[in-house]
């Protein structure tokens, strides 16, 4: 079978928080359309592996390089835009804002990129029944069992249709 077009490529990552070393060599290849898990104990690096991936952290050594683009040759505000349109994270604890409804959550993401907000939350809207979620779009976080906020959260990662869609959750 045909390999499918690589996506994502991290080589040789090495990221250290003071004596701490997190990521020390670490290589991931993902192609378009695959899935990929990954299964650690706690504290083992996976959600730094995953914010080095998606340039939110920058290694201390390797590269990563999205389509074949190195994201370390990318300013600021370019990763920001990548992280923007190409990546959804849906955090372990969620991390939804409280004052916001859920589909205003989920939502969310739409926004900064010039979706109207009635538009952003229709889209937002429209995932909620597939995730099990219908009927909830106006409820706060703090009004959501665990489950189903981080079903909202899911949502959200997904609103903006990533090609890489994050779930950054512990074993």
């Amino acid at each position: 079978m045909d390999r499918l077009p690589e996506l994502l490529c991290g080589s040789d990552l090495v990221k250290s928080f003071g004596t701490t070393r997190a990521l020390d060599g670490v290589s991931v290849s993902v192609c378009d359309g695959e899935s990929v898990a990954i299964v650690r104990p706690s504290g083992s690096g996976k959600s730094t592996l995953l914010h080095v991936l998606a340039g939110v952290l920058t290694p201390d050594d390797g590269d990563v390089a999205l389509r074949g683009d190195s994201l370390a040759r990318m300013s600021d505000r370019q990763r920001t835009l990548l992280r923007r349109s190409t990546f959804g994270f849906a955090f372990q604890f969620g991390q939804l804002l409280p004052e916001l409804t859920a589909v205003e959550n989920a939502a969310l993401p739409l926004m900064p990129g010039g979706v109207r907000r009635r538009d952003a939350v229709a889209r937002a809207g429209a995932l909620f029944a597939p995730l099990g979620l219908d009927g909830l779009q106006d409820r706060r976080p703090g009004e959501l069992p665990g489950g189903q906020a981080q079903r909202v959260a899911v949502a959200r990662a997904l609103v903006t249709a990533p090609p890489c869609p994050i779930r950054c959750a512990p074993r």
